[in-house]
């Protein structure tokens, strides 16, 4: 177990830096799609789920999902990190031990995204309050019934589903994650270990 531990911290630091520039494209781009939906004439007045929802950010957290699934681990099949590639094959461990260490990482990934949307959820609650109440003063000439952000939560159904209520959600939830991160992770092995082959194989010459 602290062979797996180990390994997935050391996959860790090789993917945080790509991993905080996902997320952080991520926290703006979902920023600025709320906003400019909260923005639009004929959303005055539907709250944040339905800005939400307009804007695609569904599809979008599943997208950042699953890329930050294919980050885990070292580029095995990048040609310009094959070092990192052939340290982490010819590790000391199991096949299996590298491979729980893989899924862990993706797992925790994948995890730290579903969190993050969480948060923004509920901290881009508040700007896009705002820019609706702004909205309804320059239409109507009065501010709109403050909402509230339970309301909207309980609208979002993405966002209800990453907040389990009872064991048996939460059971899903873990159930879909780690599927997901073993999925991903064969994907990214697979591939990489073509690319190895292809980077290892000695070349032959013709008599």
């Amino acid at each position: 177990m602290r062979q797996i531990l180990s390994l997935a911290g050391w996959n860790w630091r090789l993917a945080r830096r790509a991993y905080g520039i996902l997320c952080a494209a991520f926290a703006a781009e979902q920023l600025a799609v709320l906003l400019w939906q909260a923005s639009r004439p004929q959303m005055l007045g539907v709250g944040l789920a339905a800005c939400y929802e307009e804007g695609m950010q569904l599809w979008v957290f599943l997208l950042v999902f699953l890329l930050a699934g294919l980050l885990a681990g070292p580029a095995v099949n990048d040609w310009k990190r094959s070092k990192c590639s052939y340290t982490w094959l010819t590790l000391p461990m199991s096949p299996a031990a590298r491979l729980a260490a893989q899924v862990l990482t993706a797992a925790v990934l994948q995890l730290g995204v579903a969190a993050l949307q969480v948060v923004l959820y509920i901290i881009y609650f508040f700007p896009v309050q705002a820019v609706d109440s702004a909205r309804s003063l320059e239409k109507l000439g009065a501010a709109m019934p403050a909402q509230s952000l339970y309301e909207q939560v309980l609208l979002s159904d993405s966002i209800y589903w990453l907040l389990p209520r009872n064991p048996l959600q939460l059971a899903l939830l873990v159930v879909t994650l780690l599927a997901a991160a073993l999925l991903l992770t064969c994907v990214r092995l697979h591939r990489g270990s073509v690319s190895y082959t292809h980077l290892t194989l000695p070349t032959t010459s013709r008599v």
